[in-house]
């Protein structure tokens, strides 16, 4: 179940690399946000630039990924993607909106909302 947005749709977590390859987090002071950051081993806060800094390693961007799942996000490093390919999984808040849309208009007219496993 999806939970109801209650944030502004100009806020968004921000991705960006590193120049030793980390990745930087930065959000809007959101608790429920705060958390899901904070569930990533190794991260480390920087309080006097605002940021998190996740180690730019492949258990740690698949952990905040998954934290990531529910929240709007925006990669600003294509370099990044490209490194983590795991990070396209992540959508912006108008992504997330389409797609909500999308699910309520099909449940709506009954149709279930599983997906087919490719051949």
């Amino acid at each position: 179940m999806m939970k109801a947005n209650v944030y502004s749709s100009s806020q968004y977590v921000i991705l960006d690399r590193a120049e030793n390859g980390d990745a930087i987090v930065e959000t809007p002071y959101i608790d429920e946000w705060i958390k899901a950051i904070n569930s990533v081993p190794g991260r480390k806060s920087d309080a006097t630039a605002k940021y998190w800094v996740i180690p730019g390693r492949k258990l740690a961007i698949l952990v905040l990924c998954h934290a990531l799942q529910d929240l709007p996000v925006v990669v600003k490093s294509p370099h990044l993607v490209e490194w983590f390919l795991e990070l396209l999984q992540l959508h912006t808040g108008a992504e997330k909106d389409a797609l909500q849309k999308l699910r309520d208009t099909l449940k709506m007219k009954g149709y279930t909302l599983r997906l087919k496993r490719p051949i």
